[in-house]
């Protein structure tokens, strides 16, 4: 009898997590399919006008890349356009293991807005390059669905001087979506 007792648990268990397995694979099959008829929009990144920013007193057109230099501050001025994508779900990327895959301490994060009134993230993390600490600013603004994207990076020794006139070099930005290959 109690051999009897013994198999019939061991077989209402067999079968249970047979068909537990069996609603699982089920599962798996419906989300596989979900994840088949979903639409994913991948983001690219474009050349922007540079002129949709004002930048501060002492900086030039780069030559090297889309932005401003200042040679003597050693400060740089980086900009892309992101489309099909908003700064909101950029900044859910903007996590501790993104900033440290990047060697990027995070120091601050802020909700900024233009001088028009765009809406935007302003990141500023530190790092150490050659013995010497900088500052990047990774700056989002944008709307539904495009972004501009800018980094700023500056030696730290600079920093209570450049950062009010990055400031307001980002609070001019004008959101238009003017895409020139020529600059």
């Amino acid at each position: 009898m109690k051999m009897k007792l013994a198999l019939l648990f061991l077989a209402s268990v067999f079968l249970s997590l047979t068909s537990f397995s069996q609603e699982d694979a089920v599962e798996q099959e419906d989300s596989q399919r979900q994840r088949e008829d979903t639409i994913y929009i991948t983001p690219t990144q474009e050349k922007i006008d540079i002129a949709i920013l004002t930048a501060p007193e002492g900086f030039e057109v780069s030559e090297s890349f889309n932005g401003y230099i200042d040679f003597q501050n050693g400060t740089a001025i980086v900009m892309s356009l992101l489309t099909s994508v908003n700064y909101i779900k950029l900044d859910e990327g903007m996590t501790d293991e993104f900033f440290k895959s990047n060697r990027l301490t995070l120091t601050s994060k802020e909700k900024i807005k233009t001088d028009e009134g765009t809406s935007g993230m302003r990141y500023t993390a530190s790092f150490v390059l050659e013995e010497e600490e900088f500052i990047r600013q990774i700056v989002y603004i944008g709307n539904l669905n495009n972004t501009i994207w800018i980094n700023i990076t500056y030696p730290k020794k600079v920093q209570e001087l450049m950062e009010p006139e990055l400031v307001k070099a980002i609070a001019s930005v004008k959101f238009k979506i003017n895409k020139d290959e020529n600059k």
